[in-house]
């Protein structure tokens, strides 16, 4: 049995602070030296608005215009910064595809769901140069993306 785009996304949204934590789990693993993720404080409203957009017929990818949350951003352009911000958005789309599958999903909530998350991805990119969502706050970091100390001291 598979379940259609609305209940897919009304259990999208009860599980989004589940799958926030799954979420920040994985992210901790993938880049244990870095923290906090330039996603934290976007990621748990992300993933609660698609699914409210899912349950209510509405387009996931508009999600990111309408968010509200914190991204942080390292003040230098440097490579690892982009790699970091673009792997975070990675991991959101597999945990959100593997929610999806976990679910019983139909295909067109996983491609909505996929497509949320890009646009979510080139919103964020495009963070540094001009236009954000009104309710995304962008803090730079200072101290940018350093490594932090890992394991005893």
């Amino acid at each position: 049995m598979r379940l259609d785009t609305r209940r897919t996304g009304e259990a999208i949204a009860a599980a989004a602070g589940h799958l926030a934590r799954i979420w920040r789990q994985a992210r901790a693993e993938a880049w244990p030296a870095v923290f906090p993720g330039v996603l934290d404080g976007v990621v748990e409203p992300f993933l609660a608005r698609v699914g409210e957009a899912l349950a209510t017929g509405q387009d996931p990818a508009a999600v990111w215009q309408g968010l509200v949350g914190i991204a942080r951003l390292d003040r230098a352009q440097d490579g690892r910064a982009e790699e970091a911000m673009h792997g975070e958005w990675r991991l959101l789309g597999e945990v959100l595809a593997a929610a999806a599958e976990a679910l019983g999903a139909d295909a067109e909530s996983a491609d909505l769901a996929a497509r949320a998350v890009e646009e979510g991805r080139r919103g964020t990119a495009a963070l540094r140069e001009g236009p954000r969502p009104a309710g995304v706050l962008v803090v730079r970091l200072l101290s940018g993306l350093r490594p932090r100390a890992v394991g005893p001291r």
